[in-house]
């Protein structure tokens, strides 16, 4: 897992995000949640006003995320967003939580994806040859998948 770091990676080429539709409905709804725990805590104690102020951070900070890329295709690499429930949960990785983090994966791996866009297929070194890695590829418009996939067969060839 690693930050995006033009340095190593080279320029970003292509960035996918969610479809326009889903972060807006995903938004609302999180603006919904964090607005009914204002006004529901409001008027409870200190202990709730703590507790509704722990679930409007929670929303927001889930709203940042849905705003994130999901795959940024770069000169060197396919940086692929790595799910919030892979992220690591030892001291020390807070940074992973907050900042968008990826996994890098070159382009002479990649064997493919699943149909729905949620596995990328790699092939390793080890006995069986093939890895899986789980991606938030599902809500990817189609325009940009067409355009990764294509990228990709293109950087295989050279």
């Amino acid at each position: 897992m690693d930050f995006y770091k033009q340095e190593i990676y080279g320029n970003i080429l292509y960035t996918a995000y969610r479809t326009r539709s889903l972060v807006v409905s995903v938004s609302l709804l999180y603006s919904l949640f964090g607005v009914a725990a204002i006004l529901y805590f409001a008027d409870k104690g200190y202990a709730a006003i703590i507790a509704g102020v722990i679930i409007v951070g929670f929303s927001l900070w889930r709203i940042n995320a849905v705003h994130q890329p999901v795959m940024l295709v770069t000169e060197k690499a396919l940086l692929v967003a790595v799910p919030f429930w892979e992220m690591p949960l030892e001291k020390g990785a807070w940074a992973y939580w907050i900042h968008p983090s990826y996994l890098p994966v070159s382009y002479k791996k990649i064997i493919g994806f699943s149909d729905d866009w949620k596995i990328l297929y790699i092939g390793t070194q080890q006995e069986g040859g093939m890895a899986q890695i789980s991606i938030e590829g599902t809500y990817i418009p189609v325009s940009d998948k067409k355009k990764i996939i294509a990228y990709i067969e293109r950087k295989q060839k050279e």
